[in-house]
């Protein structure tokens, strides 16, 4: 079959029948099965029909310690819906990839630097900016290099990937890259003590279409702690550089600010409540300037609501978000949870300002109603249902006013 004549397939086993012959190494053989069933109905469109469809992801990899200063990882990845391939015969293995792949040097010239080279997951904060979208059923990884250095309850990585690779000829165009450097600090302390973290992060990349490219800079912070039964997080963030659509070129000028804070009542069965808002800006009547907010590389599924219909620009067009966002969530028991999340949209621009009519900033409100259990040490169950009820009079995602959806998910990690 196709799918075990792969590079990466061989160098797994080339990693795995290596780890046999090389004294004093660890090696971790990781893995994991995750099939999702969703009932989709999130089509605005008139007369709809509920689509189920059906998830799989399987992974496999090997990581292996030679000594303290040198390491290496293969883990491969098949991703696919049920049923895509048209047919029951192994003849091919489109959605077979390699996730990760890379080797690390650790204590570089008798210091704290680690080194790590090849295609590898980047997660960073809390996945706001650059995370490994691990909700989506491929998943998200970069080609490049990462360096960290150690100083003290500080953290300072070096970032460089490959984005995108453009061909020379004929006309020379630029690779598309991503870049910067991102500082952490986390208090120390006794595990009932305060916790802490501040972040801080400068970054650039330069994406590009057919008809626009950008030079885009983000500067920001995450910051999250929890006291006495209080939680936070905060996220700040600034895109500035240049936006070019044909021969138009526009500063870019975007933020987005996001906040949550809870409280949990451990006298009430351990219920959490929360707020929260998020703040992405859109577009503004000044002409000189773009200020629709990128999110880059994240894991926008923790953030804009279960159902994902607000998660990226093209449904907002261009006018950005506000999301305010109400959260509760107990513990059935030592290994279930039940969690509600209440979202209000509405565009961060408002269409007035902008000389546009026919429709209001409100966008709608979303329920997300989910379920985790863990069963055993390695098997994971959730489950949950959205339902969006829009505004009838939204400039966006117009058509039905109420749309709903559904998943069951068991993952298996070993």
């Amino acid at each position: 079959m196709k799918a075990f004549t792969t590079p990466g397939f061989l160098a797994l086993l080339g990693l795995l029948l290596l780890s046999q012959t090389i004294q004093g190494q660890t090696v971790k053989i990781i893995g994991q099965v995750r099939e999702r069933t969703e009932l989709d109905n999130r089509s605005f469109a008139p007369n709809p029909h509920l689509d189920p469809f059906h998830l799989l992801r399987s992974r496999l990899g090997g990581a292996i310690t030679f000594n303290d200063n040198l390491g290496a990882m293969i883990e491969l990845q098949d991703a696919r819906t049920f049923g895509a391939s048209r047919s029951v015969l192994n003849s091919g293995a489109a959605a077979l990839d390699l996730r990760q792949g890379w080797i690390e040097l650790r204590g570089l010239f008798d210091s704290t630097l680690t080194v790590r080279l090849g295609r590898q997951l980047l997660i960073y904060g809390n996945e706001r900016l650059v995370g490994a979208s691990d909700w989506g059923n491929f998943g998200q990884s970069f080609d490049g290099l990462t360096a960290k250095a150690r100083l003290g309850q500080v953290t300072v990585d070096g970032i460089a990937a490959a984005i995108a690779r453009n061909p020379a000829s004929p006309t020379y165009t630029r690779d598309v890259i991503l870049a910067g450097l991102w500082a952490g600090w986390k208090t120390a302390g006794k595990p009932a003590d305060p916790t802490a973290t501040i972040q801080g992060f400068f970054l650039f990349d330069n994406p590009r279409s057919d008809s626009t490219r950008q030079n885009r800079h983000t500067a920001g912070i995450h910051s999250a702690g929890a006291f006495s039964g209080v939680d936070y997080e905060v996220d700040g963030a600034y895109q500035f550089g240049d936006y070019y659509a044909g021969a138009t070129k526009q500063a870019i000028a975007a933020t987005l600010v996001g906040l949550r804070v809870g409280y949990t009542m451990k006298e009430a069965m351990g219920l959490r409540l929360g707020i929260g808002m998020d703040m992405l800006s859109g577009r503004g009547s000044d002409s000189t300037k773009y200020q629709v907010f990128n999110t880059l590389y994240a894991t926008n599924h923790k953030f804009y609501g279960q159902m994902d219909i607000l998660d990226n620009p093209s449904p907002r067009a261009g006018f950005g978000l506000q999301d305010i966002i109400v959260q509760a969530s107990v513990p059935t028991s030592a290994t279930t949870k039940l969690a509600a999340d209440f979202h209000l949209f509405s565009l961060a621009s408002n269409p007035a300002d902008l000389g546009i009519t026919g429709g209001t900033a409100t966008v709608g409100k979303e329920l997300d109603i989910t379920f985790t259990a863990k069963l055993f040490d390695a098997l994971a169950l959730q489950m949950g249902w959205s339902l969006f009820d829009g505004d009838p009079e939204r400039l966006v995602l117009r058509g039905r006013k109420t749309v709903s959806w559904g998943f069951v998910s068991g993952t298996v990690n070993f």
